[in-house]
């Protein structure tokens, strides 16, 4: 498949509350892990994997500052802004799918630190799919957003925590599908609530419509949803930055301690 025949959709337009007071002057996706903001870490392998349509949602708030920042850094993407955000990621993903003007979709969130960019691994695939990673410890495979897979086929998405589980992978927030799956999400949205999590749709689109998903193995990553979790991924990125073996395994152990 050609970069051409998808559209990255980043979701970028969340309030970013656990994130405060720092969110209150800088929206989420803007804060900055050492050198550089989530969202143009993410814009910039995107663009590093060749993709050529990049659509990234916001809310009305943040829309000249998101633009502003990409064009600071000489990022190549577009920038919707998408007053469903306030309803929900699902919402505002339909009227962003609705603005895409390719057969395919590629949808991700803008609040992931990826340790090694992931999108190559979707430039040539033309099936439905999920983004999955291997647990760094496997504490993280209680907490929900885990990927059942059984020989590259995508088993069971829960999204809700499993205590003591320690089977599966986590959920990235990369999926790939069809922009045609947007009336089975307008049918979603009726009969369930507007904030409900993106793995119950997918879940959802695997069961009830008997669509097979594939899971794509992608690098490690963070979940950048605290002030904790933004330090951690603000001292790999110094580690990478300075390759320093050091900042490394000081990132890796305060990753850890969070985790107790």
């Amino acid at each position: 498949m050609a970069s051409n025949d998808f559209t990255l959709i980043i979701l970028a337009g969340g309030d970013g509350t656990r994130m405060r007071p720092a969110s209150l002057i800088t929206p989420k996706p803007l804060l900055a892990t050492y050198d550089e903001p989530l969202l143009i870490r993410q814009a910039r392998q995107a663009n590093e994997a060749g993709i050529s349509k990049i659509l990234i949602s916001t809310n009305p708030k943040d829309y000249t500052y998101l633009k502003q920042t990409l064009s600071l850094y000489g990022v190549k993407a577009k920038v919707l802004e998408n007053e469903k955000h306030k309803e929900g990621s699902l919402p505002a993903l339909n009227f962003a799918i609705e603005k895409a003007l390719t057969p395919k979709i590629l949808m991700s969130f803008a609040d992931i630190y990826f340790f090694n960019n992931p999108f190559p691994k979707f430039m040539s695939i033309n099936k439905h799919s999920l983004g999955i990673s291997k647990a760094f410890d496997k504490r993280e495979l209680s907490f929900g957003g885990i990927v059942f897979v059984e020989e590259s086929v995508i088993q069971k998405i829960v999204e809700m925590p499993i205590k003591n589980n320690t089977k599966g992978y986590r959920w990235n927030g990369l999926a790939f599908f069809d922009q045609i799956d947007r009336s089975v999400l307008k049918e979603f949205l009726k009969d369930n609530r507007l904030d409900s999590p993106e793995e119950d749709f997918f879940e959802y689109l695997r069961t009830k419509k008997k669509i097979d998903f594939s899971g794509i193995e992608c690098s490690d990553f963070i979940n950048v949803n605290r002030a904790d979790s933004l330090l951690v991924a603000a001292i790999y990125r110094l580690s990478e930055v300075k390759k320093d073996k050091r900042l490394l395994t000081l990132a890796n152990q305060t990753r850890i301690r969070l985790l107790k």
